[in-house]
């Protein structure tokens, strides 16, 4: 099971010289040629750190030479005693944390999707590699695949929860089990001892329908969110002996004005809040004996609805700052010592997003930073308290040249009937001339935050190839308020779509993109999106790539083998998007199938073979509708894929297939792509 590599065989991968690693000096413009496809999309070097409560380790996944994300436990005082501590030939480690000091526990799975029997496992494992074991099972025989460990393990519809306080051997697993036809679910916790194996379940008597929770400094559940006949319910108990009480009651699927966020080791309770007359949440404490809200926020984002998590010292409890999300990650530290650190690291690290993390933080000499930027892929460092200095673990991507990247930029725009719409614009690096060749990027879900301010393959890598990136934040996006989100709902095709529209004409304004070379793109409902746009505003756009993209609003409701939950199809979907009855006419008008004679300009448009979300009879149902009015139309499907590319060899030949597209309608092929000295505006 374990990789044999030693540490020092991907020393000289991770451990660049630090002035190397950040330093970013100016490149002549005839050295910038663009990064192939494929290194926006490979798998990173290091996908994820943890520091150890006592601040002396931290295990970070590593991406092995033969292409598996393993385990790798670094010791921050002696590197040279780092090692891997677990590896699979046909599986990943895809997370991990820490038990106590010195056990670890970390989920597996099969990120190539080559064995789709392969379902996501479980293991514990000492620190020093002594003791090993399975915890879940990841396959349905429970025979594990790469392990000789052979215990008592449980089935596979437990996963990792949470680590409880106290540094026992414990850990908090979630159990979700569903109906037969898999779209009804119900959610159990149970406290798991890592080496005996014995289950303590915890949620036995919790109210109706509960699937998510709060525990206490015990790891006893106090908050229990239930969702019935449509309707959230938060419930609250004083004691793990004490009855549940109803808190609030609020409708299902829609973004509430007030919903539990942490409960902290002192027994209070923070919430998330929208006060009378405030347009976006807050963070608040709650009286729990009073059933009230505090008048004042801890913190509250102008803006922005509150969306982050506390920084706290795992030994005393202390809260000692905040991590949190506005246009970009930003940190508020209670703590001075904790400011001033940041400042330090700052000062050392400037132009990056710097995230700080630890155990046992009051006490511990060391500090994981996290750090990134719109150009900069995430990057692990280690502060030392002691010397304040800061030093190299690795690189998530060390192959991508920062300078060789766009900037990346958020502001805000006045839509057609005056709401404020947030938008991300990535420009072109410098070589290149605005107005620029423009992709409009619509994001999917759609009731999601779309965007932060980071690097992201897809508009990084469009950005390389001379193009800007609009993504707009259009209305139903999260995050943005209740007025924002509440504002898309039944809106898919109508006040949404005209949203990106406006969004595309902004940027035409700002000298941004240029009017005769736009096109709009996007998966899922930026799929969807895409092909309205086509059939709304050509005018706008000149062409457009959808791929995994809803063409038939009803299909979503009808299709038996999709994988919307009876919840969702019968409460949210309704709500959200339209009744299927009493909306009947108008999720016709704006089904993109409906409209296939208005889409007259060239389209790119693809599919997974295995995607549930989105069938693939989605897109053969509209290519056959097409067929008659568009004879440019190119359309591919990924027969072993999903909802989205996971393989490389996918990522590389639909982009590479987007990139040839783009230059034949919008871009090189029409005189626009070739750098030239300017600055983007």
């Amino acid at each position: 099971m374990f990789a044999n590599s030693a540490w020092r065989q991907v020393m000289p991968a991770l451990a660049l010289a630090l002035c190397s690693a950040l330093a970013a000096p100016a490149l002549a413009a005839e050295s910038l040629a663009p990064q192939p496809i494929a290194d926006f999309y490979r798998a990173p070097d290091m996908g994820a750190a943890a520091m150890s409560p006592n601040g002396q380790f931290v295990a970070a996944l590593v991406n092995t030479q033969r292409g598996r994300q393993e385990l790798l436990l670094i010791d921050l005082a002696q590197r040279e005693k780092s090692h891997f501590i677990a590896g699979f030939k046909n599986a990943d480690i895809t997370g991990v944390h820490w038990v106590n000091d010195d056990r670890l526990v970390y989920e597996t799975f099969d990120l190539t999707y080559q064995d789709k029997s392969y379902f996501q496992g479980l293991f514990a494992v000492d620190r020093d590699s002594a003791e090993s074991r399975q915890l879940v099972s990841n396959i349905d025989e429970g025979n594990v695949t790469g392990s000789n460990v052979k215990i008592r393990k449980l089935s596979p519809d437990w996963h990792f929860h949470a680590v409880p306080p106290g540094r026992t051997d414990d850990i908090i697993i979630e159990k979700r089990t569903s109906n037969s036809n898999q779209t009804r679910y119900s959610y159990s916790l149970a406290r798991l001892d890592t080496k005996t194996l014995f289950l303590k379940p915890l949620t036995e008597g919790s109210p109706e329908g509960s699937s998510s929770w709060l525990l206490d400094n015990e790891g006893t559940p106090r908050v229990a969110i239930s969702f019935v006949n449509g309707r959230e319910r938060i419930h609250w108990r004083d004691s793990a002996d004490a009855p549940w009480n109803l808190l609030g009651e609020f409708d299902d699927e829609q973004a509430t004005t007030f919903q539990p966020h942490t409960l902290a080791p002192d027994g209070t309770l923070y919430v998330t809040y929208t006060a009378p007359g405030s347009s976006t949440s807050g963070l608040y404490r709650f009286d729990t004996k009073k059933r009230a809200v505090d008048p004042k926020p801890l913190i509250s984002l102008q803006g922005f609805d509150f969306d982050g998590y506390f920084e706290m010292d795992l030994k005393t409890g202390h809260l000692l700052g905040l991590h949190y999300n506005s246009d970009a990650r930003d940190s508020a530290w209670f703590d001075p010592k904790f400011r001033k650190i940041q400042e330090q690291v700052d000062k050392l690290l400037p132009g990056l997003n710097n995230r700080l993390g630890c155990g046992d933080c009051e006490s511990s000499r060391y500090v994981l930073v996290t750090s990134s930027s719109d150009r900069q892929p995430t990057i692990y460092l280690v502060y030392d308290r002691t010397t304040e200095r800061i030093d190299l673990l690795g690189k998530a991507r060390p192959w991508i040249d920062a300078r060789k990247m766009g900037r990346r930029d958020f502001q805000r725009f006045d839509a057609r009937d005056g709401l404020s719409i947030p938008v991300y614009v990535t420009y072109p690096p410098a070589s290149f001339k605005a107005p620029y060749p423009t992709v409009v990027m619509v994001h999917g879900g759609p009731y999601v935050r779309g965007a932060h301010w980071e690097w992201t393959p897809d508009a990084q890598f469009l950005a390389s190839r001379g193009y800007a990136v609009i993504e707009p934040e259009f209305r139903g996006s999260e995050g943005f308020g209740e007025k924002h989100f509440r504002s898309g709902w039944k809106q898919w095709g109508l006040k949404m779509q005209d949203d990106v529209a406006d969004a595309s004409k902004w940027a035409v304004k700002q000298a941004i993109a240029d009017p005769q070379r736009m096109c709009i793109a996007g998966a899922s409902y930026g799929g969807y999106a895409a092909l309205m746009g086509l059939a709304k505003d050509s005018d706008l756009f000149k062409c457009g790539v959808s791929w995994v993209g809803v063409t038939d609003i009803g299909l979503m409701y009808s299709i038996a083998w999709n994988d919307a939950t009876e919840n969702s199809l019968k409460y949210g979907m309704p709500r959200l998007v339209g009744d299927p009855e009493k909306d009947k006419a108008q999720l016709e008008a704006t089904s993109p199938i409906r409209l296939a004679a208005r889409i007259q300009r060239p389209l790119l448009m693809a599919y997974g073979g295995n995607d549930r979300r989105v069938p693939i009879e989605h897109g053969r149902a509209f290519m056959s509708a097409i067929k008659p009015y568009n004879k440019d139309v190119e359309y591919v499907e990924y027969l072993e894929e999903w909802h989205g590319w996971y393989k490389l060899e996918t990522n590389v030949d639909f982009w590479g297939r987007v990139e040839r597209f783009l230059a034949k309608q919008i871009g090189s092929e029409r005189g626009s792509a070739a750098p030239a000295a300017s600055s983007p505006p």
